[in-house]
């Protein structure tokens, strides 16, 4: 008998504006203290920071800015980020930004009372203190990680190696989904990360973990991204396509919080590692390799996702998943990327003890040889 667990949902508070309510609901954590906001420093030259944290402060709140850090954030970026909660005695953290600035949000909070350095607990070797994590409210500005819907962060390790962290302290208290902070991301950026959504959804209806329980949430995702991606790269300032990705990837976020990826996550986090490819694009490129290969082996899999792409046929998902990819125009050809990067080395680096697990759990099972030509395909598609 095989069991599953459809895990709780931080409250959410969604629409245009409702970071104008976001005092309120600090109200119903904070404890005293200042407020630690980790803001992607990215977000500078649009104002959003300072008119966030000019709203908080106007609210009577003490509120200690940090943004030292970068894309992919390292273990010790979250080491002085915990160093800095803990000398100005904050009391709760707010990220704001993208995935990264959530992953390093939560990795904040749940590690902020202890001494330990932020490495020793990668892929959960050891178990956060719950007893001293600080709650934390998650602002996303991008919308496809769904980084603030899990119990996860993806932080880059001392060795170069990006590395998961698993933990429940690392649950969202509040989630805030206004879409009206997407409205400056870039087209480029916008397909990358809707693209990161419709994987992950994609991955977790079809992977050894998938149930139909979670293919609530990986379904209804997949076809909001189908249904809005496009028109958010063609038209930034369309309210209600914002709106349907940042819900989208929400939901796809709530689907890998209880089922996982699979070997595109894999193949993608190495390419992160080995050639810092942005993880919406990495995962993207992977997928389209993995995907004629999956549903050859395992169609009864997809045929859910099919219908939720419109399609009669699971046979139908990997072109019209490659033509999406194109026609929002993501660069698929690694050539300038990673010029001498080989199957054989992407291969091992996607079963390191951080990835294997998603190429374990893979809709269909893989053989060393499949690995490496699923490599050697994503990095010579054009």
């Amino acid at each position: 008998m095989i069991c599953h667990e459809l895990a709780a949902v931080p409250p959410i508070t969604m629409g245009a504006g409702a970071t104008a309510v976001l005092s309120d609901i600090l109200a119903k954590h904070l404890q005293g203290g200042a407020i630690l906001l980790a803001a992607d420093p990215g977000l500078a030259a649009t104002g959003m920071i300072e008119t966030i944290a000019n709203q908080l402060r106007s609210a009577g709140l003490d509120v200690v800015m940090f943004s030292d850090f970068a894309a992919d954030p390292s273990v010790t970026e979250v080491d002085a980020a915990r160093a800095t909660a803990r000398s100005e005695r904050c009391s709760l953290v707010i990220g704001l930004g993208g995935g990264s600035a959530l992953d390093l949000a939560k990795a904040t909070a749940g590690l902020a009372g202890t001494e330990e350095p932020t490495e020793a607990f990668a892929l959960s070797a050891t178990s956060m203190p719950a007893d001293t994590a600080l709650p934390f409210i998650t602002v996303p500005t991008t919308s496809g990680t769904g980084a603030e819907m899990t119990r996860t962060s993806v932080l880059t390790l001392t060795s170069g190696a990006k590395a998961w962290f698993w933990d429940p302290a690392m649950r969202s208290a509040h989630v805030v989904l206004d879409p009206d902070l997407t409205l400056t991301l870039p087209p480029h950026l916008t397909a990358a990360t809707g693209l990161d959504a419709l994987v992950h959804a994609l991955e977790a209806a079809t992977n050894q973990n998938a149930h139909a329980g979670n293919a609530v949430y990986a379904e209804a995702a997949i076809r909001m991204v189908m249904r809005h991606l496009e028109v958010a790269v063609r038209d930034g300032a369309d309210q209600t396509a914002r709106a349907g990705m940042q819900h989208a990837a929400a939901l796809a976020g709530m689907a890998i919080d209880n089922g996982g990826t699979a070997v595109a996550h894999a193949i993608g986090h190495a390419l992160g590692s080995l050639g810092h490819v942005h993880h919406g694009r990495a995962v993207a490129l992977a997928l389209m390799a993995a995907l004629p290969f999956n549903i050859a082996g395992a169609p009864a899999r997809f045929q859910g996702v099919a219908e939720a792409m419109g399609l009669s046929t699971p046979e139908a998902i990997p072109e019209t998943f490659d033509n999406l990819v194109r026609r929002v125009g993501l660069a698929v050809s690694l050539a300038e990327d990673c010029p001498s990067l080989t199957p054989e080395l992407l291969a091992e680096h996607a079963v390191m003890p951080e990835n294997v697990w998603m190429t374990q759990s893979n809709a269909r099972a893989l053989s060393h040889d499949d690995l490496v030509g699923l490599c050697r395909t994503v990095l010579t598609q054009a």
